[in-house]
């Protein structure tokens, strides 16, 4: 019994020792930006990565498709010339510069 009784405090003693919990460094935002649809019809805008979590993004007007190239990025389908507005939250790991997520970024509105 005596050694059942050290095993057992071992363990929840060892569990008492945990580092605390910690999120890496992080900047949340919000973003709000005018775009025109270049000659392509493909917008550029960011998708998930190491980098970025893209916690929301919304286009008015709706895109008529969504595509995905072969280095994972992401495109929104558009006629060409198409004015549209994107909105939404990102968390950004160590990117210093957004607005370079958004190429086609003609105009960066109030967010609010």
């Amino acid at each position: 019994m005596p050694r059942l009784l050290c095993y057992t405090l071992a363990v929840f003693g060892a569990c008492a020792t945990l580092p605390p919990a910690r999120y890496p460094d992080h900047t949340d935002i919000t973003i709000a930006v005018r775009c025109v649809a270049p000659s392509s019809g493909r917008v550029r805008v960011p998708a998930s990565t190491s980098e970025i979590v893209v916690r929301s993004l919304a286009a008015l007007p709706p895109p008529d498709g969504e595509t995905f190239d072969a280095q994972g990025r992401r495109w929104l389908l558009y006629d060409a010339g198409t004015e549209l507005t994107l909105r939404g939250q990102l968390r950004l790991y160590g990117l210093a510069d957004h607005r370079r997520l958004f190429p086609d970024a003609v105009e960066w509105l109030d967010p609010q």
